[in-house]
């Protein structure tokens, strides 16, 4: 194993992305096929063909096997409160998705509808991602304190852990990317037709659409 890491090292480097546990099992199998199939090649063209071949094959099947691994740990080591807080989060983004993708593929507009008129807008645009948000550092939290007890890693390392934390923080991602989008990007006004306007004047509106 040493001698094949010394001769494909950043190959060898490269398979560090794996999981441990799939390194554990399979990276001394890996190098030893292509050092066997390199040594069994009959010329450069052929042996440049394998490396090709490898450097493509690699980044694919690092991610399916994160993937797989991300996917085991959800389903098994995850805690309850982490998943069913995660989904309730996500789905407070869901009239975001489903309102501004309408409006893009529709050739009905929705600017005029309720959908576009406070205190409706605010709910789907300001409102439901700040809670999302919310709840989503918050599980975080919980969740890197309870990690912290039981494997005695710092917070720091809690972050990086993306295989355990992914459906926490990508809520969080884009819980936020949505409250900046709403307020702090000029480009917001050409997606949903100025909601910041909508918003911030929500009682004069809201006065006008109850006196008909």
């Amino acid at each position: 194993m040493k001698y094949l890491k010394t001769r494909f090292p950043i190959y060898a480097a490269l398979l560090r992305l794996y999981p441990k546990s799939y390194q554990k099992q399979y990276n001394q199998q890996i190098l030893q096929t292509l050092a066997d199939m390199l040594d069994n090649s009959s010329s450069n063209t052929e042996r440049k063909l394998i490396w090709g071949r490898t450097i493509i094959d690699a980044p694919l099947s690092i991610i399916k096997q994160q993937v797989v691994y991300a996917g085991d740990i959800m389903t098994n080591e995850t805690p309850h409160f982490v998943k069913t807080t995660s989904i309730f989060s996500a789905l407070l983004l869901l009239p975001f998705f489903i309102f501004i993708t309408f409006d893009g593929l529709s050739s009905h507009s929705l600017y005029n509808s309720w959908f576009w008129h406070p205190p409706v807008i605010a709910s789907w645009l300001v409102f439901m991602p700040a809670a999302a948000l919310l709840l989503s550092l918050g599980t975080f939290w919980r969740w890197s304190q309870q990690r912290r007890r039981q494997n005695q890693t710092s917070f720091v390392k809690t972050i990086f852990q993306w295989q355990y934390n992914w459906p926490m923080l990508a809520v969080a991602v884009l819980s936020a990317g949505i409250i900046a989008l709403a307020f702090g990007h000029d480009s917001v006004h050409c997606v949903v037709h100025n909601p910041v306007r909508e918003i911030r004047n929500w009682q004069t509106t809201w006065t006008c659409i109850k006196q008909g």
